[in-house]
């Protein structure tokens, strides 16, 4: 793949060294290597048309064709828009309590935005080389013009996988709903601000042009419906609870008209509704209790997903559909499980189907057994009873549809997540990816703080964006540039390695790019000995890698967050020793080391148990979940990393005070408080926990901290990870499992 443009949000400003290492790596994008000083990663591709008109119209000294801007509304379009840790760059905790960039996917808003100045940039310096007299874009086009977005099936899974984060959305979106609907009245001001903006929103959507069949009637059906509510607006405002009356007045129209309502209801409101903003944010943990007995936690999935439990899986394609990682991409997709191969590989998101096993097992059980007993004899289950656990106290955290049925629409659920970062112009090109605009109609700079600056939903271009911009500038004094006449015969203008032909329709802009290195290491040196990883980036391939080696969803997230810990605390000392423990998962069969809990049991009869399992990584879970539910438990570990492999265990997740292991290692025992959390590691080798943090809170690497993990060993995990996707079929290939088609139009 090539794109016309990488972006990299830098923290401060790069001196030469940085940008130099920034010019080689943001064209490789996922094969490049980032550090903790890159924020944000990011690339875009041109609208071929519009951007050439407008290149076209600036060099004749014209404004754009107003009507050219309504039908496509932008000049680029990203395709992607890393954060988090990915490749490299700065993990959330490192700027997460800075203001500006304090609050979900703020640094990612950040950098698309200044992706939308730059485009305007752009048009005007491509301008100029093919045009001495050259326009500049006029203020009103380039308010006009926002950012465009490609979005697949990538953005699917982060709703179920952020489920606390998601859960703080919705859940500040009822209560802004709540506040406004309960008003008993509304002001002069705020009836007429309800009025314009009703107005605005039926221009907006003259505008809206969409070639999908289904969104095309959906919007008919709401130009119809705002008509109707356009109609009755006065008479609903001036009555008691206005607010009501407007959402009970739409209660009856289509599900997109009454999403519309909300947002038209909320706009004049903000004194209730903005300070929600600020809850719009998340600290995510997943962790287990394994004190609770199996009987309340029947209860309570009874109770609170009932929703699931009642799903019929028996009918006809309710299990149709299968989630995967794509071999080729390394991106989520959307296969059929009776003809396309790689079901078993599956990703963890039939959440009805998951919940439903978990009950029927429970069904089983003994209800006062606790839960970490349970689990030793059914650890297939782990990840489910954690994010039961986890989400108790999350009314919105799960999507409640069986997302692997076949009429299940992932383009919904596309929608429902951009629709929290503003998008506007919904343009779906199947039911697996589309395009929307962001910032459409947003304020420049110079505007941000002018009064009723945030005043710019549902935009609409007008019809005067100026033919000829007075304040466009000359290139040089003396009239002329040197640059060739902006003439379709002249040859094309080059600038920066961009081939501009004005005004041909076809791509003229060189997409060759730079050659990408498969492995991912194209960034750094072969000769190197090390990777710098941050934490986020480690994590995220530990578990990929511990599902490749056939651990379990749920031992795998714990383990994960425990080499974390590791990996950061003693700068990649552990980092090889994930390797090996994950290679040991594989390949031991249950001998050597176990771990016996002895308890009175739910019976009251003398119980032990001992785990075969083998390996540290499935061991120490086991007997962490048993030293919390039971009277205590005894673990024999083999020397090296162990205690501290425990003490990293011990730290990630919250513990019981009165919970007692005892340890033995290579026949020395030494008894462990569960009661502390970890705040360091010693040095492997003879080991010792250093537990002096505070008791039952889970333990994270230290903000900003990196991980140094040797090549060969991060090849290994790569290799193992790799082993959870699924390759290309002809036939997925064919359906595009939700791989963008074309990006380039």
């Amino acid at each position: 793949e090539a794109w016309d443009a990488s972006f990299v949000l830098t923290d401060g400003q790069p001196d030469v060294a940085e940008l130099a290492r920034l010019r080689a790596n943001a064209p490789l994008q996922e094969a490049g290597r980032f550090t903790e000083r890159d924020i944000v990663l990011s690339r875009a591709n041109r609208s071929v048309r519009l951007f050439e008109h407008v290149v076209a119209r600036l060099a004749e000294g014209l404004q754009p064709d107003a009507a050219f801007i309504r039908d496509v509304g932008y000049l680029m379009r990203t395709t992607a828009v890393y954060g988090n840790g990915k490749f490299g760059l700065a993990d959330r905790a490192r700027i997460a309590e800075r203001p500006l960039l304090r609050g979900a996917f703020r640094p990612e808003m950040l950098t698309v935005y200044l992706i939308r100045l730059f485009t305007h940039e752009l048009v005007d310096h491509v301008a100029a080389a093919c045009s001495p007299s050259a326009a500049t874009l006029a203020p009103a086009a380039r308010r006009a013009l926002g950012i465009g977005n490609a979005t697949g099936l990538g953005m699917a899974p982060f709703v179920v996988r952020h489920a606390q984060l998601f859960n703080n959305w919705m859940l500040a979106r009822e209560t802004a709903l709540a506040r406004v609907l309960s008003q008993p009245g509304a002001g002069r001001r705020q009836r007429e601000a309800f009025i314009g903006l009703l107005e605005r929103v039926r221009e907006h959507l003259a505008q809206w042009h969409t070639n999908d069949p289904r969104q095309h009637e959906a919007n008919a059906v709401l130009a119809t419906e705002l008509a109707t509510l356009a109609g009755r607006a006065r008479v609903l405002l001036s009555g008691e609870r206005p607010w009501a009356a407007i959402a009970e007045a739409v209660a009856g129209d289509s599900l997109q008209m009454q999403e519309l309502a909300v947002s038209l209801v909320m706009e004049p409101n903000g004194e209730l509704v903005d300070g929600l903003a600020q809850c719009c944010d998340a600290h995510e943990i997943f962790g287990l209790d394994p004190a609770t007995d199996c009987g309340t936690l029947l209860a309570a999935l009874r109770d609170r997903l009932r929703w699931a439990l009642g799903t019929d899986l028996a009918a006809p394609g309710a299990q149709a559909l299968f989630w995967y990682v794509s071999e080729e991409k390394l991106e989520p997709r959307l296969g059929r499980r009776d003809e396309e191969p790689g079901a078993e590989r599956e990703m963890p998101l039939a959440l009805v189907r998951d919940y439903q096993a978990l009950e029927r097992a429970l069904a089983r059980a003994h209800a006062s057994q606790p839960v970490g007993e349970w689990l030793a004899e059914n650890p297939g289950l782990r990840h489910v009873v954690m994010r039961v656990q986890s989400l108790a106290a999350y009314p919105y955290a799960d999507i409640r549809d069986n997302l692997v049925d076949e009429h299940c629409l992932p383009i919904d659920l596309l929608r429902c997540k951009l629709a929290m970062f503003g998008a506007s112009r919904f343009d779906p090109k199947s039911d697996r990816w589309t395009r929307i605009t962001l910032f459409h109609g947003a304020p420049l700079p110079h505007a941000l703080t002018d009064p009723g600056a945030d005043d710019w939903s549902f935009a609409v271009v007008p019809d005067d964006l100026v033919e000829r911009s007075p304040e466009a500038p000359l290139n040089g004094s003396d009239g002329g540039s040197g640059a060739p006449p902006g003439n379709p015969s002249e040859p094309p203008c080059v600038v920066e390695g961009m081939v501009v032909t004005r005004p041909s329709r076809s791509r003229s802009m060189d997409r060759s790019g730079p050659a990408i290195d498969p492995s991912g290491a194209a960034a750094a040196s072969e000769a190197a000995d090390a990777l710098d990883l941050s934490c986020g980036e480690f994590e995220s391939l530990v578990v990929k890698a511990a599902l490749g080696a056939g651990l379990t969803h749920g031992h795998a997230l714990e383990l994960a967050v425990a080499a974390t810990t590791l990996a950061a605390a003693q700068r990649g000392l552990a980092a090889d020793a994930v390797l090996a423990a994950l290679l040991e998962a594989e390949s031991l069969a249950g001998s050597g080391v176990c771990v016996v809990a002895e308890s009175a049991g739910a019976s009251g009869s003398h119980l032990a148990w001992r785990l075969g399992h083998g390996s540290l990584v499935s061991v120490i879970p086991a007997a962490l979940d048993l030293a919390c539910s039971a009277s205590g438990a005894k673990v024999n570990l083999p020397q090296g990393l162990s205690l501290a492999w425990l003490a990293a265990y011990i730290g990630s997740r919250p513990l019981p005070r009165e919970s007692r292991l005892v340890v033995t290692v290579a026949g020395t025992s030494q008894e462990v408080p569960l009661d502390k959390a970890l705040a360091g590691v010693g040095p492997a080798g003879e080991g010792g926990v250093i537990v002096a943090s505070v008791p039952g809170q889970p333990w994270r690497a230290a903000r900003g901290a990196r991980v140094r993990m040797a090549r060969p060993a991060w090849r290994e995990l790569q290799s193992l990870a790799m082993r959870t996707t699924v390759p290309s079929s002809a036939l997925s290939r064919s359906r595009g499992a939700g791989a963008e088609i074309d990006d380039s139009l």
